[in-house]
């Protein structure tokens, strides 16, 4: 019962205009533009493919739903992931850089700012606010890692920092650092690319099982009605289209996952 409602509430629209607008700005409109544009061309298809028109809206609806409300979600959130880990890159390497030229801790991190996008420079922004009221960094600084903590090279570069405000420093451990987390970031592309050769295959062979209908179609149509239009044939197609949908689903939640190594 808890999982149902699970289902129902991730696949609420109310649900992912929110995630969306979080993540890739998607306002309420372009998403029910989407929407309604998807499940027009769906239900166009599926009427031609399965002639019975009450099945096709079923399928259209069916297919709407998770292509839009589950589907597009993990695509905005790869997008999301990939821009969040190249701002903390770059946010990391000019860190080192200017604590490399002896600058303060301080005016190292509003040199810095000026230079991120959102929610990087927003969460370098409660930091220099902490620091300049407080007088001191910590607080900070845990609260930014805490925010990222499946990232262990912001974690021990901010650990670093805690040391290098406390004692002065050595740069040379923030420059291995960043170094590490760049080489990282090289591999999880990599990682990423292959999985996406993979996802194409996954793709096209879901495409090629939904149309092949279209072959009965055009070269045994009477056969193809006769089946289509019976309780088996419903019940047939209905299961092959979930199977595809549920391969997709899952191929899109496998290749959002790219961490190499599990840091918590």
């Amino acid at each position: 019962m808890n999982k149902l409602k699970e289902i129902i509430n991730a696949i609420r629209p109310k649900n992912t205009i929110k995630v969306l607008s979080e993540c890739s700005k998607v306002t309420p409109k372009e998403y029910w533009l989407r929407f309604f544009g998807t499940f027009l061309l769906v239900f166009i298809g599926a009427t031609i493919l399965y002639v019975n028109m009450l099945f096709a809206l079923f399928i259209a609806l069916l297919v709407t739903i998770v292509s839009n409300n589950i589907i597009l979600i993990y695509r905005n959130k790869k997008l999301y992931q990939k821009h969040i880990q190249s701002q903390l890159n770059l946010y990391l390497n000019l860190m080192a850089q200017l604590l490399s030229t002896d600058k303060n801790l301080l005016q190292s991190f509003k040199s810095v700012v000026i230079s991120l996008d959102s929610p990087i420079r927003e969460d370098l922004e409660l930091l220099i606010f902490e620091f300049e009221h407080s007088g001191n960094p910590n607080k900070g600084l845990d609260d930014f890692s805490r925010k990222y903590n499946n990232d262990m090279y912001l974690r021990m570069f901010h650990d670093q920092l805690k040391l290098y405000y406390r004692e002065g420093g050595n740069t040379k451990v923030l420059n291995e650092i960043v170094e590490e987390h760049s080489n990282y970031m090289i591999a999880v592309d990599q990682y990423t690319r292959r999985k996406g050769y993979y996802r194409q295959y996954i793709y096209f062979f879901s495409m090629f099982v939904l149309f092949v209908p279209a072959i009965f179609l055009f070269t045994q149509r009477d056969m193809y009605n006769l089946f289509s239009l019976s309780m088996f044939g419903y019940l047939v197609n209905t299961v092959i289209i979930c199977a595809v949908l549920r391969t997709i689903v899952m191929t899109e939640k496998d290749y959002l996952n790219d961490v190499l190594i599990d840091f918590n």
